[in-house]
């Protein structure tokens, strides 16, 4: 390789780690680049920006540093994941130079590059995500307290058999939950005999419809 090929390889290897550099700094994701002991050596701007740290301050930091959701042992776990080749997924916590505390996803990936391993994080906010689990937690919690103290026969089914049935459900036929339950027991047991032909006949029209 002459000269100028060698300046034009180098031109073009800059050019290239301008655009990724860009192309990183622009992501909705924090970057956090590792060497092999887990020390912080490069981030991107979303990095800063969710910890509230300039770039020259995360640089040399560990993980304990600003994931105040681990430990010293569970990091040395993953660090050992880590030198094994596995690319490790777990959530966490990252404390902000401020001292608030939000919930985060993190992918670590490990790659080789001029003989040298590096581990690359990719961290998430999951505060909406978590915002959405407690709200639906709270929604089913809220439902179950209501079913469970209703004076009404409430139940739900899966084909012919019993999904749930709640405790007016089953005091009302002699029953008791788990009996319901645990029996295989379905609305057509407890139907009058004489009727059960029409229940049948309504349960499969009702079946039909939700396959259609």
């Amino acid at each position: 390789m002459d000269v100028t090929e060698h300046q034009r390889a180098e031109e073009e290897l800059r050019e290239s780690e301008a655009r990724f550099r860009n192309f990183v700094d622009h992501a909705t994701v924090a970057f956090f680049l590792h060497d092999d002991e887990l020390l912080v050596i490069d981030v991107n701007r979303q990095a800063c920006a969710s910890l509230g740290y300039s770039r020259d301050e995360l640089i040399g930091m560990y993980p304990l540093d600003f994931d105040v959701g681990l430990d010293e042992a569970m990091v040395g776990q993953l660090a050992d994941r880590f030198a094994s080749g596995e690319n490790v997924t777990f959530e966490s916590l990252h404390g902000r130079k401020d001292g608030t505390v939000f919930p985060v996803e993190v992918r670590i990936g490990r790659f080789e590059r001029g003989g040298r391993l590096y581990g690359l994080s990719l961290v998430r906010d999951i505060t909406e995500r978590k915002r959405t689990e407690a709200e639906l937690s709270e929604m089913r919690e809220r439902y179950r307290v209501l079913t469970e103290s209703s004076l009404t026969g409430i139940y739900l089914t899966e084909g012919t058999r019993f999904a749930y049935v709640n405790p007016a459900m089953a005091k009302m036929f002699g029953y008791t939950v788990e009996e319901l339950l645990g029996g295989g027991s379905g609305s057509l047991d407890l139907t009058c005999p004489e009727d059960r032909h029409l229940v049948a006949e309504n349960m499969r029209r009702r079946l039909d419809a939700e396959v259609g």
